[in-house]
């Protein structure tokens, strides 16, 4: 894997080099393309690269809504991350279950999820 070096300063103007590789300044690039709200840029910079950011806004606010049974949003969080195929099944059976037992069958109907993709992959 290729590296770059990074020239930086740091406390009392001292310059130093950092070794970043390939991966690290694309997911880099991708966190600003994110947090300014560049989100084509983003998708087409992870189509070309293979490399995703894979993160959540907020790892407290995802928690919270997990334990709350706040499904909908659980859902809309993990949208943009690759999670393998597995946890994507666990994650929607643990959803379905709890809807049934809450006798919520028509909760979010109009959202499409990709259910069918991860059961059938």
């Amino acid at each position: 894997m290729a590296l770059y070096r990074v020239s930086c300063i740091m406390c009392n103007q001292v310059p130093y080099i950092r070794l970043l590789s390939v991966l690290s300044v694309v997911r880099l690039i991708e966190q600003y393309l994110k947090e300014n709200n560049l989100y084509r840029t983003l998708a087409t910079l992870q189509e070309e690269t293979s490399v995703t950011l894979n993160t959540v806004d907020s790892i407290e606010s995802l928690v919270s809504d997990i334990n709350h049974g706040h499904w909908d949003r659980v859902l809309q969080a993990i949208e943009s991350l690759k999670l393998p195929d597995k946890t994507l099944i666990d994650l929607y059976e643990l959803v379905v279950l709890e809807l049934i037992e809450l006798r919520e069958f028509s909760s979010q109907a109009d959202r499409p999820y990709a259910c069918t993709e991860a059961a059938t992959a």
